[in-house]
């Protein structure tokens, strides 16, 4: 049976819509483990010292158990349950950086060779299971210097909270997310040499990531064919050979995966998952739902509820 799971909403932390971020640094022993749960936003967790099991849970890849210590940096996407695992004698230090996929500023995707920049938030968290985890971000003594400096700058304008701050920490947490990625693109094997001429794939596959991290905004093909610094015709093509479906269906069948989820676990009306899933009329919701799975979200959750109980 499916059990129902917390989902840290972001009003909790204070998260507002004009500025959604948040920043706090938690330590965890045994006494003190988290329940799994999910976010209803992105979470990026640096691991200032310590060491633990991460456990993560998804649709995608099912669940998920693996060391982490020091220096490591983990991005958690949103709907994913995850929660830290230790031993009697273990402890953890991280730092928390709770954003919406919005805050990232994409305008460098549309920059002839210079699409990399945002391969550790857009590629790397949606790669599928081994190499996803094969590939977590693990920084050597430079590299966490580098991050926990611009870390340190983030905490303190989110604590003085001075005139300007909110611009100050767009400006810094920007810079941590191009760091990564370019800590990431070395780690891989890609570095600072592949230019603009990568493989179809390779720009299909940040496509996909900027649709899992927007799917719940008004997505358009314009848009996404800037992405792939390809014209709109190239990019229906090659979008269908690599994924075989459609963007538009593509997109569909995301929402609608992420709405089976919120059903099931949760008692959110359905129009309220609708919009929460990217869908601003709820008739329009339920058509697709139907059409992608034969059923209502009435009726889908009610035959799930069916099903748990005669488990």
């Amino acid at each position: 049976m499916n059990e129902i799971l917390p989902l840290f909403r972001s009003a909790v932390y204070g998260i507002d819509p004009s500025f959604p971020f948040h920043i706090e640094r938690n330590v965890h022993d045994r006494y003190t483990q988290l329940q799994l749960h999910a976010h209803e936003f992105v979470e990026l967790v640096y691991v200032v010292g310590g060491t633990a099991k991460h456990r993560i849970r998804s649709a995608v890849f099912g669940e998920q158990r693996y060391e982490i210590s020091a220096g490591d940096i983990l991005i958690v996407n949103q709907g994913e349950e995850h929660t830290y695992e230790l031993a009697h004698d273990e402890r953890l230090e991280i730092v928390n950086l709770l954003f919406a996929p919005e805050f990232v500023d994409d305008s460098y995707l549309h920059a002839p060779g210079q699409s990399q920049l945002l391969d550790f938030f857009y590629v790397q968290p949606y790669l599928k299971e081994p190499a996803r985890f094969a590939s977590n971000l693990k920084l050597g003594f430079r590299g966490a210097g580098e991050i926990e400096q611009i870390i340190g700058k983030i905490e303190n304008e989110f604590g003085a909270r001075r005139l300007g701050y909110q611009a100050l920490i767009r400006l810094s947490f920007n810079e941590l997310i191009v760091r990564l990625s370019r800590f990431y693109s070395e780690s891989v094997g890609t570095g600072r040499n592949r230019d603009v001429h990568s493989s179809a794939n390779e720009y299909i596959r940040r496509v996909v990531g900027y649709v899992e991290r927007r799917y719940q905004t008004d997505i358009e093909i314009s848009h996404l064919a800037k992405l792939a610094c390809c014209s709109e015709r190239q990019l229906t093509r090659s979008f269908r050979q690599a994924t075989g479906e459609s963007v538009v269906r593509f997109v569909h069948a995301l929402r609608i995966e992420k709405a089976k989820a919120l059903l099931v676990r949760y008692g959110d009306t359905v129009a309220e998952i609708g919009a929460v899933v990217g869908f601003r009329d709820a008739a329009y919701f339920i058509k697709v739902f139907k059409r992608l799975t034969g059923m209502t979200p009435k009726e889908y959750r009610m035959e799930s509820q069916l099903a748990q109980s005669g488990e």
